[in-house]
């Protein structure tokens, strides 16, 4: 918390059940969900990776519509469609944040 008082910024990437407890405990926290495009696009990146097996594949899809569903329990949301577009989208949020913040 020493760093967020001093004006530096602290960025968690975390799953959404941690999210959630940074949110309860943290509620000036901004948050970010960063979503798929779609789950079908999700499990194409994820069997084009070639690290998991269908079953851990199939686990990550089910928990991954699991976080979709509770997604708008977030301040932001990001789809991935494009990862540059997705990371300009992040750095605009962050500095409209920054600016409510410092007016």
């Amino acid at each position: 918390m020493d760093r967020v008082e001093e004006g530096k910024i602290c960025f968690l990437i975390i799953e959404c059940q941690g999210a959630k407890k940074v949110m309860k405990n943290c509620p000036e926290a901004v948050s970010i969900f960063l979503m798929p495009p779609s789950i079908e696009t999700l499990e194409r990146r994820l069997k084009k990776r070639n690290t998991d097996s269908e079953e851990q594949i199939a686990n990550r899809l089910r928990i991954a519509e699991e976080e979709i569903n509770s997604s708008s329990v977030f301040d932001y949301i990001v789809v991935n469609n494009e990862l540059e577009k997705a990371v300009d989208e992040i750095n605009e949020i962050l500095n409209n944040e920054l600016e409510k913040r410092n007016a």
